[in-house]
């Protein structure tokens, strides 16, 4: 192992006179950004370059905060499979997990985003039922954070997966201050482990979160999560959320699912709120509860919000709507649905 510090004059990676030591990094290094130039990265960043076996499979990327530059493009985001990745600059980051054959799983264990002004677009090279690229753990501190979708073969590579969505296993946003301008998160359609399905987790300090994929166990302190926004002519299915935990800032919930309805398993809510009363894809049916036995609570200080003028936010067969000291606004004189029998109940004042 040894540490290689980025001195480009050009922007291409695969440069051995743009490194330290005249050598390109390889598996193992740890590689340094730390300003000793302000030279973005723009090529030799491809999943048969820089994801090459040998070379995509770093101990540490780290970019410090004295570096000004970029690195990979949306067309070219730098593949790596680095045991961990920490961005403290201010610029564009494009990075994949990948590698460049795919013939086994890749994994990125960490990244780290610490700088106000950094954004940071996380791509997964691979994610199909056979084969999967991931992020298990992303911490954003501060500055803005991407799951996208890779629209592109830019490799031509048959092992590369078209329209992939990024995987990260475990998202934590632990704004600076605890400030909820301080991390903005956007989740892209399809952000999913495609082999079984599994969605992933989303732990909220504070910060703003807007997702279009769906959610496992989601568990907040403050901030704002958004579930869902206008997809236009292109709704996705099964946003749902397994488990939601909910104590503190707000969820906006208006997932545009054009499938089955949109489904928050199980919930707590208590000193927050969950406000499904908006318009933005009110005429999509939503249901509350998995008819587990595991109620929907509302303790002291919740509120749950299902007054969209429509009538369609329903319980789950099998489920429970229980208010223990909270608050829980339906459309007046409605009728919750409960197990497919509609039953008169007005819980405007509940």
């Amino acid at each position: 192992m040894s540490t290689k510090y980025w001195q480009g004059t050009t922007g291409n990676w695969q440069t051995a006179g743009n490194w330290s030591g005249a050598a390109v990094p390889v598996d193992g290094d740890v590689v340094v950004f730390d300003g000793r130039v302000s030279q973005s990265v723009t090529e030799g960043t491809e999943a048969d370059e820089s994801g090459a076996t040998g070379y995509g499979g770093l101990d540490v990327l780290h970019v410090k905060s004295s570096f000004t530059g970029s690195i990979g493009t949306a067309a070219e985001p730098l593949t790596t499979h680095a045991d961990k990745i920490i961005i403290e600059g201010p610029g564009t980051f494009h990075i994949a997990v990948g590698k460049d054959d795919q013939n086994t799983d890749a994994y990125v264990p960490l990244v780290i985003v610490n700088h106000p002004n950094a954004t940071v677009n996380l791509y997964s090279y691979a994610n199909s039922a056979t084969k999967l690229a991931m992020f298990t753990d992303a911490v954003v501190i501060a500055g803005a954070l991407n799951l996208c979708r890779m629209l592109a073969d830019t490799v031509a590579d048959p092992n590369f997966t078209v329209d992939t969505g990024c995987y990260v296993e475990n998202l934590y946003t632990l704004p600076t201050g605890n400030k909820l301008t301080g991390v903005t998160v956007t989740i892209s359609t399809g952000c999913v482990k495609a082999s079984d399905g599994s969605p992933m987790n989303l732990y909220m300090k504070s910060g703003r979160v807007t997702t279009d994929s769906p959610l496992g166990r989601v568990f907040r302190a403050g901030g704002a999560l958004v579930f869902g926004t206008d997809l236009g002519a292109s709704p996705a299915t099964g946003l749902n959320i397994t488990d939601l935990v909910d104590f503190g800032g707000s969820t906006t919930w208006r997932p545009d699912d054009s499938g089955n309805d949109a489904n928050i398993g199980k919930a707590v809510i208590a000193g927050a709120i969950l406000d499904a009363s908006g318009d933005v894809n009110a005429d999509r049916a939503k249901t509350l509860g998995d008819g587990s036995g595991y109620p929907i609570i509302v303790g002291s200080g919740g509120i749950i919000n299902i007054a969209n003028g429509r009538s369609n936010i329903t319980l789950g067969a099998g489920s429970a709507l229980v208010n223990l000291g909270g608050t829980i606004i339906t459309d007046v004189a409605r009728q919750v649905v409960v197990g497919g029998i509609a039953i008169g109940l007005d819980l405007e004042h509940a």
